[in-house]
């Protein structure tokens, strides 16, 4: 019906949009985020590695909510580009410290977003899905190599705990 296609229609549209934002911020930030890591790395300051990074992803995320997508989305891909840079650990120690306080902005950002009525009107389910991730996460994690080396032996700091000659056949 016409409905239908206005609706698919829109939806084309928005993802177009989406694609080329995020395309624009990915091509954007791949051309200017190394000559402008370099350009501080020449300076040595490490406060002036705290605004750029700041500034690439504050800028990110405004480019991205001028698009009609998320900040957050915008921020994401600033950081994964900033990953992808060969200044990734200077950038890391950088902002450092402001792990805990981006963290909580973070979780008052989720709590803010927390439909409080949905819980009060079905607590059990929402506690049951939560538990049902916990376990999941636990899973996940008691099922990854560096936590299998650590069940036969290695710790995954330090190296072998234990000889490992059991394992070899003899």
């Amino acid at each position: 019906s016409r409905t239908d296609s206005s609706v698919m229609t829109n939806i084309g549209f928005a993802f177009v949009n989406a694609t080329l934002a995020l395309a624009a911020i990915v091509i954007v930030g791949r051309l200017l985020l190394r000559p402008l890591f370099r350009l501080v790395a020449s300076t040595g300051s490490p406060e002036l590695f705290v605004a750029a990074a700041l500034f690439a992803i504050i800028g990110a995320g405004f480019a991205a909510a001028l698009a009609g997508l998320s900040m957050a989305l915008g921020a994401f891909v600033a950081g994964l580009l900033l990953a992808e840079t060969e200044f990734r650990r200077e950038v890391e120690v950088a902002i450092d410290p402001f792990k805990g306080l981006l963290l909580g902005v973070f979780f008052i950002g989720v709590g803010i977003g927390l439909d409080v009525d949905a819980v009060a009107a079905d607590p059990a389910t929402v506690l049951g899905v939560a538990d049902g991730g916990a376990h999941v996460g636990v899973i996940c994690d008691a099922s990854s190599p560096t936590s299998l080396l650590t069940l036969w032996g290695r710790d995954r700091t330090r190296g072998p705990k234990l000889p490992l000659e059991f394992l070899v056949a003899k």
